[in-house]
């Protein structure tokens, strides 16, 4: 029954699913940035980065995918501080895509 009370519970915990997934992808994020920033400026002098210093930077790409299409755009559609919307509308994007990957895959090994 759509106006269930079961049915607002499992939407609402959907919901809860998906927003706990984009604040564990955000903390990644930060946590990887503080890492990345930390090994490439140990590394100036470096002559090349190692490999942890390329595997973080690696990550950092991976994890900040969607929003680095933020660079074609001028700066000044994201004034300042204002930069934290689309860092979180990029996390709530993986949030939803790990959820759904994860309910298709739940869906394909179930037995009827």
């Amino acid at each position: 029954m759509p106006g269930s009370v079961q049915g607002w519970a499992a939407m609402i915990r959907k919901i809860a699913i998906v927003l706990g997934l984009a604040a564990i992808h955000g903390g990644l994020c930060y946590g990887v940035t503080v890492l990345t920033l930390a090994a490439t400026g140990s590394a100036a002098y470096a002559a090349r980065p190692g490999i942890w210093t390329k595997a973080l930077i690696a990550a950092s790409k991976l994890l900040y995918m969607p929003v680095l299409g933020l660079g074609l755009f001028p700066r000044q559609w994201v004034p300042g501080d204002m930069i934290i919307i689309p860092l979180a509308v990029n996390s709530l994007i993986w949030g939803l895509g790990i959820y759904v990957m994860g309910s298709l895959i739940l869906k394909c090994f179930q037995t009827k």
